[in-house]
């Protein structure tokens, strides 16, 4: 080939004098109306390859993935998330966590009081005693209707006060166990007018929407427990998609908080029911690293892809690419003389990518143990064009 003299300007001019004597012989010119390169070398010296930190790749065999990009949210189960309200209404008079803070289940959460709570209690106690007397009774009528002195009529009777009167004592009791009330402390000089509520599961709490003095209604959400110790992520895919996901294939994640640290996951479930509006079903994946919980809240926005076929294809490092007017170019070593090594340009056929590597559709183009510039190919390609248009 014709060697063309020029020099690619690949260095910085505050440090240009160093390198004028050993810059690439060569020019790249870009053939606009035919579209193609025209191939005219690239010689780099040793000292060259070694100051521009230049290194030589292959195209290699390396297992590929096909990928289904998605995106999706950071959630956790419905029993490790707990809205917490309250059977029994009352004014707040004391609230013991503070947003954030994690609690057990079973801690005291906060405390409400009314008056009616009082009911409660007398109606409990009231009923004690008369199921006692009740129970007494029907026992004695039991004895009669034994010796065949008391009629049926009055046995029928008493058993059926007792049934009525043992129902409503044990109502009452469960109803006191259900406001936290110990029903063993109760008595008629033991009476409360607060009962306390108490953390169903253990986690963090996530928002608090009451305040002391405010009334809470039945119906109303005091505040949320999220406890993160089982946190996965549910991901929207297309329905075009749907058929190609399967439980147990791999998920690497990304969460929006600014660092880039990827998240390994797997297919747990695969909602087959499609979104009519959206056209989307969801996947549930859970997280292989349970140490990778800590770093993620609920509600997060994460960027996934799910690798589903798994095959082996020929590939080449994404830094050795170079597009020029839509068409992909790596430079590939065709003889080394000397301490010279002569490159040229030669188009490539891109196919899918994966983890920064690209995979080489006509392989076949390039013989076995073909080497390319990886690092540094922009800059020669493009610099070498720079001073092509020169000429």
């Amino acid at each position: 080939m014709k060697r063309v003299n020029g020099l690619l300007y690949l260095i910085v001019l505050s440090i240009f004098s160093l390198f004028s004597c050993n810059t690439p012989k060569g020019d790249l010119h870009l053939n606009e109306e035919e579209g193609h390169l025209d191939e005219n070398e690239i010689i780099l010296s040793k000292d060259q390859i070694s100051e521009m930190k230049i290194s030589l790749i292959s195209i290699d065999s390396i297992v590929f993935y096909d990928l289904i990009q998605t995106t999706g949210r950071v959630e956790v189960p419905p029993q490790y998330n707990a809205k917490v309200s309250t059977f029994f209404e009352g004014f707040v008079k004391l609230i013991f966590p503070y947003a954030g803070e994690f609690v057990q289940k079973g801690q005291k959460l906060f405390v409400i009081e009314n008056p009616k709570f009082l009911e409660v209690q007398r109606d409990y106690l009231e009923s004690k005693a008369l199921l006692h007397m009740i129970e007494t009774d029907f026992t004695r009528q039991s004895s009669l209707r034994e010796d065949n002195v008391t009629s049926q009529k009055n046995f029928a009777k008493s058993e059926a006060e007792f049934e009525v009167a043992k129902a409503r004592y044990k109502s009452l009791k469960k109803t006191l166990e259900i406001m936290g009330i110990n029903t063993d402390l109760v008595s008629p000089d033991n009476m409360s007018t607060e009962i306390v509520v108490r953390a169903p599961i253990s986690g963090n709490i996530n928002k608090i929407d009451i305040s002391i003095g405010a009334y809470l209604h039945t119906s109303d959400i005091a505040l949320e427990i999220v406890n993160l110790d089982h946190p996965h992520i549910e991901l929207v895919v297309l329905e075009k998609d749907l058929s190609l996901i399967k439980e147990q294939q791999e998920i690497f994640f990304q969460l929006q908080n600014g660092r880039s640290k990827t998240y390994e996951a797997e297919v747990h479930l695969v909602n087959r029911t499609i979104d009519e509006e959206s056209r989307t079903a969801s996947v549930h994946g859970h997280l292989k690293s349970p140490e990778d919980s800590k770093e993620m809240s609920s509600g997060m926005y994460v960027e996934a892809n799910i690798l589903t076929d798994r095959r082996y294809v020929l590939a080449i490092a994404e830094e050795s690419i170079v597009e020029l007017n839509g068409r992909f170019f790596v430079l590939q070593l065709q003889l080394e003389r000397g301490e010279e090594k002569h490159f040229t340009a030669k188009e490539i056929q891109k196919g899918k990518s994966f983890e920064g590597r690209v995979e080489v559709l006509n392989s076949k183009d390039f013989p076995k143990g073909s080497s390319f510039i990886g690092k540094g190919a922009f800059s020669l390609l493009s610099d070498g064009l720079s001073s092509g248009h020169s000429h």
